[in-house]
C-alpha cells in the first residue's frame, strides 16, 4: 500500500463520525458562515450519500416508526415500473407556524431528492415534481429505504402509505 492509498483509507469516515463533523460544522457559531460552508461543501463532495442520510435523519426527519407516504405519479403502460414521490409530515409547534405544543401544525417534508441520492436512483422532474423511477412495489421500496437508513434487519422500521 502506497502513501496515497494509506491517506485515502485514513480519510474514510463512518456515518456517525461524518454526522458529528457535519452537525458541528452547521452549528459552529464561532466561525463565519463562509468558513463553515467551505468545510460543509468539501464533506458533501466526498460523502454524498452520507449527506442525504444526514438530511433524512436529522432535520426533523425520519425516525423508526415514521410513516413515509408514497405518491405514485405515473405508471408505465405495462404497470411494471412507476414514477414515485416520497414525503412525510412533521408536527411544527413554533409560533411562526401559528402552532402551539397543544395544537401543532403539520408540515409536509419532501424526501424524494435525498432518498434518490441515498439509494443511488436518478431523480427526475415530472410535471414540476421530483420523482424516482423504480420497478419496486412501494412497500418494498420503503423497506429498502428503511434498511439503508437504520441498517440490515430493520426493513420494518418505516411504515408505508401509498397514495
Amino acid at each position: 500500500m502506497n502513501a496515497r492509498d494509506a491517506e485515502k483509507q485514513s480519510a474514510k469516515l463512518t456515518f456517525e463520525q461524518f454526522s458529528e463533523r457535519y452537525t458541528a460544522t452547521y452549528n459552529d457559531t464561532s466561525r463565519t458562515w463562509e468558513d463553515r460552508e467551505v468545510e460543509r461543501v468539501d464533506l458533501a463532495a466526498h460523502y454524498p450519500t452520507f449527506v442525504a442520510k444526514w438530511w433524512l435523519l436529522d432535520t426533523p426527519g425520519l425516525s423508526e416508526g415514521s410513516t413515509v407516504f408514497v405518491l405514485i405519479r405515473k405508471h408505465s403502460r405495462t404497470g411494471m415500473s412507476r414514477s414515485i414521490s416520497l414525503f412525510t409530515f412533521h408536527a411544527r409547534t413554533d409560533a411562526g407556524y401559528n402552532a402551539t405544543p397543544e395544537k401543532p401544525q403539520l408540515q409536509p417534508l419532501t424526501l424524494t431528492y435525498n432518498v434518490g441520492k441515498l439509494m443511488g436512483y436518478t431523480v427526475h422532474n415530472c410535471e414540476g415534481s421530483d420523482v424516482i423511477r423504480t420497478d419496486d412495489y412501494p412497500q418494498e421500496f420503503v423497506a429498502n429505504l428503511s434498511q439503508a437508513l437504520f441498517g440490515i434487519g430493520k426493513h420494518g422500521a418505516l411504515r408505508c402509505e401509498v397514495l
